[in-house]
């Protein structure tokens, strides 16, 4: 489902949690014995129609005995994928993608300071 919104998304794990990445971190999520529990990164608070779901700041409960809102889920991926990818473009490259020959150079001239 969150590879229909944002097919770029990577499948990671931290926290001990699977997430996708997609220029940052787009959502965590995890199952319970009675519900699955979404973590969207600090865009909770700003989707309205899932508000029902929300048990605490950042945190989703859908409970396994109704069906899960896959549009809204929908949205809410598209939503931090947008975000993410806003914020990658105007942060510019990051450093790793500048030329190292760049990074010698500059710590060559302090050194000879």
């Amino acid at each position: 489902m969150v590879r229909e919104v944002a097919p770029d998304a990577q499948e990671r794990l931290s926290y001990g949690m699977p997430y996708y990445e997609y220029h940052g971190r787009l959502i965590y999520f995890s199952a319970f014995k009675d519900h699955i529990g979404v973590y969207p990164v600090g865009e909770a608070a700003k989707h309205e129609d899932l508000k029902r779901y929300m048990t605490g700041k950042g945190t989703y409960r859908f409970p396994l005995d109704q069906p899960m809102p896959l549009d809204l889920i929908k949205q809410l991926v598209q939503t931090r994928a947008a975000a993410n990818a806003g914020k990658a473009e105007s942060a510019g490259p990051s450093s790793s993608d500048r030329s190292s020959y760049a990074g010698a150079s500059s710590a060559s001239r302090r050194a000879s300071r």
